[in-house]
């Protein structure tokens, strides 16, 4: 409504299944694309116990990011998905009509591919690979996700301010237009970013 929360204030949301709520309904495909949709499985058995009986409920794990580094990963990862979607540009909006029924009710659409370069930026920083397909599935849709994390594995880029410091250091593939796009994007991010200090010793 009329109120106006502060910047870092983050929105969360949860739901079971519409089959499995009470009264429940689909999400609108516009307001689907407002998130991020992460799948949690019922615990088990063992799980829900050891919650139940244990002492200290507010175990909460907390990730640090620096800013700088987050920054520079972000540059790559715009040009990473710059160059994806170069060589997939149907990929960028899906066909709101044929994703009728798929659960999670994530797809692809310009608000979701620029949520996706920051969630790609924030795994590389903090190390944590293995969330990666997990959240690109969360806000792009499952299929989506897929292909983009298959074209990253097999177009691992060199380190921009590496190329910086010495071009020769990568060869590009004519066969691959996209990797030289992106990594063309990434090295001018870099250096329009400052780049290394070329001077140090």
């Amino acid at each position: 409504g009329d109120l106006q929360l502060p910047p870092a204030v983050k929105f969360v949301a949860a739901a079971n299944p519409p089959e499995q709520a009470a009264s429940g309904w689909d999400l609108s495909a516009p307001l689907a694309n407002r998130f991020v949709h992460l799948t949690w499985n019922a615990p088990t058995v063992e799980q829900w116990t050891d919650w139940l009986t244990g002492d200290d409920t507010s175990d909460v794990s907390k990730i640090s990011l620096d800013p700088t580094e987050w920054a520079k990963q972000f540059n790559q990862a715009k040009s990473l998905v710059a160059a994806f979607l170069r060589r997939r540009p149907g990929l960028l909006c899906e066909d709101v009509s044929k994703i009728a029924g798929r659960f999670p009710l994530a797809y692809a659409t310009p608000r979701t591919w620029e949520c996706a370069v920051r969630l790609l930026a924030s795994c590389r920083v903090t190390g944590m690979d293995e969330a990666v397909l997990p959240l690109l599935a969360g806000s792009l849709g499952e299929p989506v996700a897929i292909e983009f994390a298959t074209w990253l594995r097999q177009n691992d880029l060199p380190d921009p301010e590496e190329l910086l410091k010495d071009p020769t250091a990568w060869t590009p593939d004519p066969r691959k237009p996209d990797q030289a796009f992106a990594v063309c994007l990434s090295v001018t991010a870099a250096a329009l970013d400052g780049g290394p200090d070329l001077n140090k010793k």
